[in-house]
């Protein structure tokens, strides 16, 4: 997998998993879904490399974590559902590394978002395109910048027109402070609104915070 932009070295590239204590739970059939319902749920068995190619899929939201390599950063998890099969990364049976697997149409699975997908904030529910479409160089400010990822992104124009992507979750703890002062990725200004990083939107992290302790 390439390492990339911005704040994405730091992004995680997998999920969490938890283990508990006990006998292992007993095995449980697999049950079809009767004639003519539709899956739902938010199941995420993978996540999106750009390695990989392109992906299509439909977005049901977005949840704000702390990053897991720095939590003091926010990192923004995309929930989405292939329409088309795709390759997504997963954990080695050992966990040692990520690996890529193909898998079907009405999967679930994560997309970690990068500057380069803002044009996705508008098209939850649309049926979309995502491709990697190269590199651009940032400014130099004083630090050494990476160059940020950009995206060929494309909608389904016979499918809905897709709405503001929704925040299902903010679970963040540590990172709140940071981007309530200002300095966080476009994506959390994006989702959580122009006003966010003023003052009073500040002021309502910090208690938030307090809160969470």
């Amino acid at each position: 997998m390439t390492q990339s932009t911005q704040s994405e070295q730091a992004e995680e590239v997998g999920g969490e998993e938890y283990e508990e204590e006990g006998p292992p739970p007993r095995a449980v059939p697999a049950y079809a879904l009767p004639d003519g319902y539709e899956a739902v749920g938010s199941n995420v068995l993978g996540y999106y490399d750009p390695d990989e190619g392109p992906v299509q899929f439909v977005m049901s939201g977005v949840r704000l974590l702390d990053n897991s390599a720095d939590p003091n950063k926010s990192s923004a998890l995309i929930l989405a559902e292939l329409t088309h099969p795709a390759k997504l990364t997963v954990n080695s049976p050992n966990k040692a590394e990520q690996v890529a697997k193909e898998f079907p149409a009405g999967t679930g699975f994560g997309i970690w978002a990068k500057a380069g997908m803002r044009d996705l904030i508008n098209l939850q529910g649309a049926r979309v395109f995502m491709a990697p479409a190269g590199f651009q160089k940032m400014k130099d400010s004083g630090r050494k910048k990476n160059p940020m990822a950009l995206f060929k992104i494309g909608r389904d124009p016979k499918g809905p027109k897709g709405s503001t992507l929704e925040l299902l979750e903010d679970a963040r703890k540590e990172s709140v402070v940071e981007a309530a002062v200002g300095d966080n990725p476009p994506w959390h200004l994006l989702v959580l609104g122009k006003d966010y990083g003023r003052p009073a939107a500040k002021e309502a992290m910090l208690q938030k915070l307090a809160s969470n302790n």
